[in-house]
């Protein structure tokens, strides 16, 4: 008997790309990273990634590295690799063989350019952005010295426990800013990561902390904070930044913002703060450039982790195709096809190939014995030249 049934939606078509919202629910990666020689001590990093399915937007922060290192100097931060922090291909921190090199897919290394800079105690904050996309589960986080030397590693998983996210909805007279932002809260080292965009800003900003930059000066001009308060009704149910004001330290959220604006008012923006606060229910506040606040929205409660029990796949996946011909271009009669589907948690693979040994049982106890033999597997490579360029499985 027929017992379920659905309509199959119309498929989509390609289009060009154009500037669009990111999805406000991400995949949150994090690592922590510790020194590769275990003699040492007083170093260590972490590393969050949000992944909204177009793009990796890292935020971090390592101690214990060498001071007052800036990453445009003449003469330091100019070896190869040097003061970089990079994800890599590998899946383990061992060694400079089971990290592997640079997670990338474009033509050209996109990690060459990106370093940090540190401060008379040796922290640095990182920050970055990656338009690809790429599973991080089990990769290495790997930072160097000044030297190019890799001194720090750690592996990214996924993280549940502590991410809320939140819509930004106008706020104030005239305002049509909207928006969203995903945050981590680590309670073990009271640290609150974040990633978010606003749409509908002033058009064309450029901070005084950028280049040629003169916007954004006015007290939380282009902010972006975590306030103290219980709702988004006025300033004072949104209540002022979330964090211990009677604590020696300044208010971490003064330097958290974007940095530009599109000429559409698009901007990103990022920030790790540090406290003992929990940012589940507290409202999120955008400032425009004078400083006003123009969108808020409360955030989630934070998801608690859980014991993995068996989940239903999500309905909306990513769907990847491959076309396989003979490696040996002499020969002729031979395809193969693969599709598989991605529903963020598995891959479910489906395909057909023709013109291979007729008659060949999998189980048979002559055929299909040898390594490899009779499979068809997904490799770690980049290209279909040779053995090399496919990689391992």
């Amino acid at each position: 008997d027929r017992v379920a049934c659905g309509m199959l939606a119309e498929a989509e078509e390609a289009e060009e790309e154009e500037e669009q919202e990111p999805e406000a629910t991400m995949q949150v990666y994090h690592a922590h990273a510790n020194w590769m020689d275990s003699t040492k001590g007083g170093m260590m990093g972490h590393m969050t990634v949000f992944a909204n399915g177009t793009s990796l937007y890292g935020v971090g922060y390592a101690t214990g590295l060498e001071p007052n290192l800036p990453a445009a100097d003449t003469t330091d931060c100019t070896a190869t690799n040097g003061c970089g922090f990079h994800i890599h291909t590998g899946s383990a921190c061992d060694d400079a063989t089971t990290q592997g090199g640079h997670l990338y897919s474009a033509d050209t290394d996109p990690w060459a350019d990106i370093r940090y800079e540190t401060d008379a105690d040796g922290m640095a904050h990182m920050v970055f952005e990656l338009h690809e996309i790429h599973d991080l589960t089990g990769k290495p986080f790997v930072i160097h010295d000044n030297s190019g030397a890799r001194v720090a590693c750690g592996l990214f998983a996924v993280m549940e426990a502590g991410v809320s996210s939140v819509e930004l909805s106008p706020y104030g007279e005239g305002s049509t800013v909207t928006g969203a932002a995903t945050v981590l809260y680590i309670a073990a080292i009271d640290a609150i990561y974040m990633w978010g965009h606003a749409m509908n800003l002033e058009a064309n900003l450029v901070s005084s902390s950028m280049t040629g930059g003169s916007d954004c000066t006015a007290t939380n001009g282009c902010g972006a904070h975590i306030h103290m308060g219980t709702a988004c009704t006025n300033v004072t149910t949104q209540g002022g930044h979330l964090y211990n004001s009677s604590a020696p330290t300044p208010d971490p959220w003064l330097t958290i913002g974007y940095h530009n604006t599109s000429a559409t008012g698009y901007a990103t923006f990022s920030g790790l703060a540090f406290g003992p606060y929990d940012p589940a229910g507290k409202p999120f506040v955008v400032h425009n450039n004078a400083g006003d606040r123009v969108a808020c929205g409360m955030l989630a409660e934070a998801e608690e982790a859980e014991e993995e029990e068996e989940q239903e796949p999500e309905a909306t996946m990513q769907v990847y195709h491959a076309h396989a011909n003979w490696m040996d271009s002499t020969k002729g009669g031979m395809m193969g096809h693969m599709t598989v589907f991605v529903n963020g948690t598995s891959m479910y693979g489906v395909g057909f190939a023709t013109g291979l040994e007729p008659n060949l049982p999998a189980a048979d106890s002559t055929d299909c014995t040898a390594t490899n033999g009779c499979g068809f597997h997904i490799h770690t490579g980049s290209a279909c030249d040779d053995a090399t360029t496919q990689g391992g499985h």
